[in-house]
């Protein structure tokens, strides 16, 4: 049973080797520099957010209008108005800003 499962894997991997190996990124390095900067902001906004409320957080999916006061800080070097449209995607930053 083993022995079949290992070559109906490797059959499968032979057709669709072609279609792994040619995967092609989507947007250019300045956006893939962009999104590596937000990151940085994602992680700033949440640990602020997190500093004003350490026990129960925002709220569970509160972090979307949660964050707009943290976006008009200015004493960092980086940038933070490019999350004003979007929601948290890190899971960890997220349990650490909506625990409840």
């Amino acid at each position: 049973m083993f022995t079949l499962a290992a070559l109906g894997g490797m059959l499968v991997m032979a057709t669709t080797w072609h279609s792994v190996v040619d995967l092609e990124r989507e947007g250019s390095g300045s956006e893939s520099e962009h999104s590596v900067d937000q990151r940085k902001s994602f992680a700033y906004v949440s640990w602020k957010m997190f500093r004003e409320n350490p026990v129960f957080g925002v709220g569970f999916g509160r972090f979307y209008d949660s964050k707009l006061p943290y976006l008009s800080d200015r004493s960092q070097d980086f940038e933070l108005e490019s999350l004003r449209n979007l929601h948290h995607h890190n899971t960890l930053l997220s349990l650490l800003t909506e625990p409840e």
